[in-house]
């Protein structure tokens, strides 16, 4: 585990130094490192985020330590997490969905004491785009705006293809939620942890998003949770609508 203030670990022999690589690669590396950490509801440590990019330790530090000056990053508890200016720079981006969605979910939070959030489908993968959390006092179960996850597992991913035109090569769980109106999934990031999601798709056109809610399982009643949700989407969906007319 390594701070901040801790000298970067040496290359061995023979070793490249990162020095004079291309601007592309760096560049990457650095948006590899922000969406790993993105992904991570915790600190991730200098050597994980090394293990997971396959690159030397020595470089991914030069990488961080340049993120963390520039306060992208932040270290903490020995690890690394994404810093608070990402915040400053997200809600500086304009963005209708976020801005209509954000009545509902605080609505959805307040009716069932849950987090409630919003993904999207982001070039093949299910990426959260916005989360509304309960009082910090309350327990819950958090969602970092940011984490993703495969387009084809899980109750996002589904509640959104469950919005788009019908193909006979849609798998079951896909049918059902489009017939329902909203996807369930449970145990496919965290064991005991339920989702819930209904596709956000304003009329006339494929699902790219979903408003959806996670919580502790069997703690609420499924039905209950999945037809309020789908009320709130459909809302979004017509608000959406208006806006860009």
């Amino acid at each position: 585990m390594m701070s901040h203030a801790e000298e970067p670990p040496q290359f061995p022999t023979g070793a490249r130094s990162g020095k004079g690589l291309p601007s592309s690669q760096a560049t990457e590396r650095v948006v590899d490192i922000l969406e790993l950490l993105a992904s991570q509801s915790t600190p991730v440590s200098l050597a994980d985020v090394a293990a997971s990019l396959g690159v030397h330790r020595s470089v991914v530090y030069r990488v961080l330590r340049t993120l963390t000056d520039r306060r992208l990053v932040h270290s903490s508890n020995g690890g690394y997490r994404l810093g608070e200016l990402l915040l400053v720079l997200a809600n500086a981006v304009p963005n209708d969905l976020r801005d209509v969605a954000i009545s509902e979910l605080t609505k959805l939070t307040a009716h069932f004491g849950v987090t409630s959030f919003v993904t999207i489908d982001d070039g093949g993968r299910s990426v959260c785009l916005q989360t509304v959390e309960p009082d910090r006092m309350s327990p819950h179960v958090t969602l970092r705006p940011g984490t993703w996850g495969p387009m084809d597992v899980g109750a996002p991913a589904i509640a959104i293809l469950s919005g788009r035109a019908a193909s006979a090569e849609d798998p079951d769980e896909v049918k059902a939620a489009r017939a329902r109106g909203y996807a369930t999934s449970s145990g496919e990031r965290t064991a005991g942890i339920q989702w819930v999601a209904s596709p956000i798709a304003p009329p006339g056109q494929d699902a790219n998003a979903c408003l959806g809610v996670l919580f502790p399982k069997d703690t609420l009643s499924l039905d209950e949770v999945g037809k309020t949700l789908r009320a709130s989407a459909t809302r979004i969906s017509k608000s959406l609508a208006v806006s860009a007319r």
